[in-house]
């Protein structure tokens, strides 16, 4: 090799590569088991005839139906043990809005946020796998409820659903003939949406005072939905004049998906909880959950 060239092989050489994208295998593994939480709550509450749903009556009384509802059931004490995480499998519906709000972040790769771009993007992401799902189940439950005389989608519910988003309300009641899950498909899409407003006033406010705006903004419009508005939680089985639906608003889970951004941030500059110990994460964790609870 000649004598003038050898500095420039050698930097060159050196020069350290962009590092390719890669899928976090710790998010793919909490969303796998969040839905697998959500289905087995769904399950439980199935073959359990409804046998316990958490109330907002306080943590004794909610144990105390916890312990009178293996003794009408029959269930052996070891096997109410071991079912109690799936009762409350809810709330890993939450997760999914934090994850949401994290993966949001990550997907702008550090760059500025192309408005435009970013909702084409992400509503089509979105909308092509339900409008797979919908188009393929709708002939499925056709006969499947003609062979077994059962429930088959009737003529509205089934455009309804396969025009989604063009004919709905925002709770999605047009399509929970068919589907009562599908409900969450419009508080992603209204994420989505509100998400670039809320990229830029992180932006321009800070993380903090978004998450203390967001938390203010959440628990206000919570008082709102049960005292105001005559709703109830997802999960709680009692009669109100508005049931679920104002829980079904975005408003209600804002702060979730706003703590997802600021995690996703913290993570992108090595700091927050992702990077904290184990024995650290389990201790905060568990005190959070309890405060919550």
């Amino acid at each position: 090799m000649p004598q003038s060239l050898a500095p420039l092989s050698l930097y060159q050489t050196s020069i350290p590569k962009e590092p390719e994208p890669k899928r976090l295998a710790w998010l793919e593994g909490i969303r796998i088991i969040s839905a697998v939480m959500i289905l087995l709550y769904h399950a439980q509450l199935y073959f359990g005839n409804y046998a316990f749903t958490p109330q907002p009556t306080g943590l004794l009384h909610n144990l105390e139906n916890l312990l009178e509802m293996g003794d009408r059931t029959g269930i052996p004490l070891p096997m109410r043990m071991v079912a109690i995480p799936f009762w409350f499998g809810f709330q890993f519906l939450d997760i999914f809005i934090l994850m949401s709000g994290f993966s949001l972040v990550l997907s702008l790769k550090r760059q500025p946020l192309a408005t435009g771009q970013f909702l084409k993007r992400r509503l089509l992401r979105l909308l092509f796998p339900f409008w797979t799902v919908a188009w393929l189940s709708y002939p499925v439950l056709w006969i499947i409820g003609t062979l077994t005389n059962s429930y088959k989608p009737d003529a509205w519910h089934s455009f309804t659903g396969l025009t989604f988003p063009l004919t709905m309300d925002y709770r999605g009641t047009l399509l929970l003939s068919t589907s009562g899950p599908w409900w969450f498909i419009p508080l992603v899409i209204s994420f989505t949406l509100v998400f670039p407003l809320l990229w830029h006033l992180l932006q321009r406010w800070g993380v903090r005072n978004l998450l203390l705006l967001s938390l203010l903004l959440t628990i206000v419009y919570r008082i709102l939905a049960i005292y105001v508005f005559g709703g109830h939680p997802t999960y709680v089985v009692i009669d109100t004049p508005a049931h679920e639906a104002p829980f079904q608003l975005f408003l209600s889970k804002l702060c979730t998906f706003v703590a997802g951004m600021a995690i996703a941030v913290a993570y992108q500059k090595g700091r927050g909880p992702i990077f904290w110990s184990q024995r650290r994460a389990l201790i905060m964790g568990s005190l959070l959950y309890i405060a919550g609870f």
